[in-house]
This record gives structure tokens, C-alpha cells and sequence, in this order.
């Protein structure tokens, strides 16, 4: 029997009794199954022949493994990232020792002239003037120099300009604002200064009005004092280590607004639950707390510095930065613009009486020096704070003595610092090392000038190199491609003369061709001629 047909009966017959769901399974064994009539010898290229078909079939679902395998362990190896907002604070341990006597609350006395504490804790301001342009700080009567405490901070009202800071300070920064002075605190639009935040993936939010938003910091952590910021009751910034210079030392809280107003609450019933519990200033150890050092004295006094122009009014002033009275004076107001954010500059007036403009308002109405120290000495009278007036020209007419004295009459005691006679050893020292500095900046600003006028002239004669560089390459390529296009003309001349030449050539050929074909006609019609 033929093996075609063999093929074809066998692979016919089952498909008529089969379902459709099993033919596919046993076509190959129908087909590979032999008949009576075919010989023995041929049975096991009719086996070949079935089995061919089905060897892709079983490859297939080992290939489909094959590819999910890779699929699978990519899936293994990709470990979620941890979340750097996870809560890593659990509930405060009981604590029996003595709670701290006093209330927990912003000192009225530690604050700017234009910063008024009311009750509940509400942070308002004086706005008109120099004030329009200031920020407002305030810190806590008391701090923490060890365990874990939080207070928190209600926004009330804020505007579009609203600049709202959070934080903790050391007793020792001065309570103005300041970009030397270390402090940690978070602000309104979503930045943290004075502390490290090492977390990937990680966005500090915005604050809103009606947000509230708390501060933790926590002295038992293992690498270091380290702060929290919390928005609403969830955790807003993962775990933060202060800087060096707030190590070791007790920090209070500390706010800072501009343009708002806010409630701060010490505790020690919060506003807003934690996830976990949590002791509040309010609720501190005796033994963790620490008073503030700042506080109204019995009496304030107005101290007036007098000395004559160069004779280290300024340098006396400086030394007497020790927090406990306001210094009144232009620089002091200058930079107290400066580090409120505004970016100022003098209009007029001299160092001892600069004439200040913020760069982002037109009028300078309110900025004047003269106009703002009495400001700032009308403030200061509310809070009952002592003052040190530090202007030169103004302290040596008795008219302006007698002016800032009515500003701060009753209450207040005066007194003057006259600057003269022999110079106290400490303030030579001083001088000597200002003016080191001074020639060191100077020995480094020319230093630098002159490194940076080298590499000027290095850069502009290596400019000049490239410049000349370039134009020999472009000269040498235009050089080349001229040479190029003679050549190529030459080239085209010399075919065309050749092609000339061969026409030449192929018609004096023709010509001769001609000719000679006319001289045989000429000699055969002779020939025929003499014939005939």
C-alpha cells in the first residue's frame, strides 16, 4: 500500500468519531497508529512523521515558562521603599517626677518690638511703618534640655504674602531674626533650616490657613537631639538631627511670622492628637526644663551711647550684644529688613544714619532711620524692654535725647555710655583682629582678582589660538577644495579635447573614406569607358 494513503486514511478516520475537543490530542496517535495491510518495516517512519508535528507543542509551555521566570524573580528583587514618613515615635513612658511649676508659655518679654502675645497664646503684630516689612519672632518662657516634648501652632489668619516660621532656638541667638545666628525651624513653603533631613522620596507640605502644625524634638534619639515637624497630627518631616552648634544646648520654642496671625499652644492639652502620646512643654520635668533667661527687669533702662565719629561707638555696641535690651539703630534695622526677607538698599543718609529701601516697594515711607528708631523705642516702651540707642549724631544733640526720652517716659531709667579717654584693652584687641580680617579679605580679594584676571588671559589667548587654528583649517579646506575644482576642471578639458579630438579624428577618416571611394569610382567609370 503507498504510504500517502496510509497517511490519509488514518488521519481521516478518527476525526469523524472524535470530539473537537480531543482531536488535537489524539491525532497524533491515530495518525501514528498502522494498518493490517502495511508492512512492519515502514512503522517507524509513520511514527517519525506523526511525532514531527507535535515537538513545537511541547516546546511551547516550557518557552512560556521560560519567559515568565525572568518576570518572576525581577519581581522578587524589587523590595518596597521604605516610607520616609513612618511613624517612629511610640507612647511616653510614665513619668513621676515633679511637672514644672511655672506656665509654658511665648515670653512677652522675649520678642521683637512688633510682637504683641495675647490670650490663648495668640501671636498678633504691628503692621504700619517699619513693621509692614519685619518679621515678627517670638520664643518660649521655657526650654528642654532633655527627654521629648511638642507644642503646636494654629495659623489663623494668613495673606499672600504670609511668611509663617516654626522652630526651636537656644537662649543665646538673638531673638531677631538672623541667617548666622543657629536655629532650626520649618517654614511656611516647604523648607527646613537648621537641621539635616537624609530621606529619599521625601516633600515637607506647605502650611494653609487653619493648619496646625506641631514641633517634636526628642533628646533620647540614638544619633543625637533630632525634630519633627507634624501637620494636622500626621507626620509632616521624618526625624531631623540638629545642627553642631544647637548640640548640648537647651532649645526653646521659637516662632517667626510675617504678614498673619497665630496661636500657639504649649499644652498641656493639645489641639490635635499624635499617633502617639506625647508630653507637651506645658507638661515638662522639672529637672528637663530650662527658664528662659530673658525677662523683664524691674526697671528697663535706656542706655545712650555718645562718642564722636570714629572713636569705636560701634564697636562698644557690639560687645553689649548680650539679648537683654534692644539695640536701636540704623544697621541694627537694616539688618533686621535683611533678614526679614527684604532685599534693601540705602538711598541715603551715612553709615550712622542710613536711609533703608526694601527693593520690592516704591515709597521709602516709614524706612528712615531716624523715623524708625523712634518706631521701634514706641514698641519697645509697650513690652517695658530696655533699650540701647545707638545713634551717633542723634545722641550728641539734646534735642533727640529729649525726644527719645518722651517716647519712653514713665519707667524707664537713663543712662549714658560716654566713649572717650583710654581705650579698654579688649576693644584694641578687637580692632586689631577687625582690622587682620580686613587685610586678609583684602589680600584674598586680590588674590582672587588676579587668578581670576590669569584665567581671563589664559582663556582669551587660548580663544585666540582656536580662532587662529580654525581660520588655517578653513583656509587649508578651502585651499583643497580649490585645488579639487582645478583639477576636476583639468580633467573635464582634457576629456572634452580628447572627445574633440576623436570627432576630429572620425571625420578626417570619413573624409578620406570619401575620397577614396570617389577616386574608384572615378577609375572604374574610366575602365568601363575604355572598355566600351
Amino acid at each position: 500500500v503507498p504510504l500517502a494513503s496510509v497517511l490519509l486514511l488514518s488521519a481521516m478516520a478518527p476525526k469523524k468519531s472524535q470530539p473537537k475537543s480531543k482531536a488535537k490530542g489524539k491525532a497524533a496517535p491515530a495518525a501514528a497508529a498502522p494498518t493490517k495491510e502495511e508492512p512492519e518495516a515502514k512503522k517507524p517512519k509513520l511514527e517519525e512523521q506523526a511525532a514531527k508535528p507535535e515537538e513545537p507543542k511541547a516546546e511551547q509551555p516550557k518557552a512560556a515558562a521560560a519567559k515568565d521566570e525572568p518576570a518572576e524573580k525581577a519581581e522578587m528583587k524589587e523590595e518596597p521603599k521604605p516610607d520616609p514618613l513612618a511613624e517612629v515615635e511610640t507612647d511616653s513612658a510614665p513619668d513621676k517626677r515633679q511637672r514644672v511649676r511655672q506656665v509654658v508659655s511665648l515670653s512677652d518679654y522675649d520678642v521683637t518690638p512688633d510682637c504683641l502675645i495675647g490670650e490663648n497664646g495668640v501671636l498678633t503684630c504691628l503692621t504700619s511703618g517699619l513693621f509692614s516689612q519685619t518679621m515678627k519672632c517670638a520664643r518660649g518662657t521655657h526650654g528642654a534640655k532633655a527627654g521629648r516634648y511638642y507644642f503646636e501652632v494654629r495659623l489663623l489668619e494668613l495673606g499672600d504674602d504670609s511668611n509663617v516660621r516654626v522652630g526651636l532656638a537656644s537662649s543665646e541667638t538673638s531673638i531677631f531674626p538672623s541667617r548666622s545666628d543657629p536655629r532650626v525651624h520649618f517654614t511656611q513653603d516647604g523648607k527646613t533650616f537648621g537641621a539635616a533631613i537624609n530621606a529619599e522620596g521625601y516633600r515637607q507640605p506647605r502650611f494653609q490657613r487653619m493648619d496646625i502644625v506641631g514641633v517634636l524634638v526628642n533628646f533620647n534619639s540614638p544619633g543625637g537631639a533630632t525634630v519633627s515637624l507634624f501637620k494636622n497630627g500626621k507626620r509632616a518631616t521624618p526625624p531631623a538631627l540638629v545642627s553642631e552648634a544647637l548640640k548640648d544646648k537647651a532649645l526653646f520654642p521659637y516662632v517667626a511670622l510675617k504678614y498673619g496671625v497665630v496661636q500657639v499652644n504649649m499644652g498641656p492639652e493639645l489641639i490635635v492628637n499624635l499617633p502617639f502620646k506625647v508630653r507637651t512643654f506645658g507638661d515638662m520635668s522639672d529637672k528637663d526644663a530650662v527658664p528662659n533667661p530673658r525677662t523683664a527687669p524691674a526697671q528697663p533702662e535706656a542706655t545712650f551711647g555718645i562718642a564722636i565719629p570714629e572713636q569705636g561707638l560701634f564697636d562698644w555696641a557690639d560687645e553689649q550684644k548680650d539679648g537683654a535690651a534692644y539695640e536701636v539703630s540704623g544697621r541694627a534695622i537694616g539688618s533686621w529688613l535683611e533678614a526679614s526677607g527684604n532685599h534693601t538698599r540705602q538711598v541715603g543718609g551715612s553709615i550712622d544714619k542710613p536711609e533703608l529701601q526694601p527693593i520690592q516697594i516704591q515709597s521709602a515711607a516709614g524706612i528712615e532711620s531716624g523715623r524708625a528708631a523712634i518706631q521701634v523705642l514706641e514698641a519697645a516702651a509697650l513690652h517695658k524692654h530696655s533699650v540701647r540707642i545707638v545713634e551717633l549724631a542723634a545722641n550728641l544733640t539734646p534735642e533727640m535725647r529729649r525726644k527719645f526720652r518722651q517716647v519712653l517716659a514713665p519707667g524707664y531709667k537713663f543712662k549714658a555710655v560716654i566713649l572717650g579717654g583710654t581705650v579698654p584693652e579688649s576693644v584694641k584687641e578687637k580692632a586689631r583682629a577687625a582690622v587682620k580680617k580686613q587685610q586678609l579679605e583684602l589680600f584674598e580679594k586680590k588674590k582672587a582678582i588676579k587668578k581670576e584676571t590669569k584665567r581671563k588671559e589664559f582663556e582669551r589667548k587660548k580663544r585666540e589660538y582656536e580662532q587662529r587654528k580654525a581660520a588655517k583649517e578653513l583656509l587649508k579646506a578651502r585651499e583643497e577644495a580649490r585645488q579639487k575644482r582645478l583639477a576636476e576642471v583639468a580633467a573635464r578639458v582634457a576629456e572634452l579635447k580628447a572627445k574633440k579630438d576623436a570627432e576630429a579624428a572620425e571625420k578626417a577618416e570619413k573624409k578620406d573614406d570619401a575620397a577614396e571611394s570617389k577616386a574608384d569610382e572615378g577609375e572604374t567609370k574610366e575602365e568601363e569607358e575604355e572598355e566600351e
